[in-house]
């Protein structure tokens, strides 16, 4: 009978599973987003006449934020032609006052 070490006695599927961040990370960063997007979405409501456009801003989803820019999917590129010329402003001032900086607003629709 070998002397072998239990240390390397692990199967693949638990081997790297506490080295394995990037999906927690990912998932922080979902979330981040989510709170962020959702806090925007609040301000921005707050500036507008109720039944205004704010309800083009309930399907949408903040994709990324980097320094300089802001990614943001619209489900339809109605939506996002809304966005672009009447909320541009109000999202970008919402976001700045949640983060202390100004991004650039880059939205993105599949349709």
């Amino acid at each position: 009978q070998q002397n072998v070490s239990t240390k390397w006695k692990q199967n693949v599927g638990t081997l790297y599973r506490e080295n394995n961040t990037e999906n927690k990370e990912i998932e922080k960063t979902d979330r981040e987003n989510e709170t962020l997007w959702q806090q925007t979405i609040e301000k921005v409501q707050e500036a507008l006449p109720i039944g205004d456009s704010a309800a083009k801003l309930s399907d949408t989803v903040l994709v990324d934020v980097t320094e300089t820019k802001a990614l943001i999917f619209v489900p339809s590129r109605q939506t996002l032609v809304v966005l672009e010329r009447r909320l541009y402003g109000q999202i970008q001032k919402a976001m700045k006052g949640i983060l202390g900086r100004t991004l650039d607003l880059q939205f993105v629709s599949v349709s």
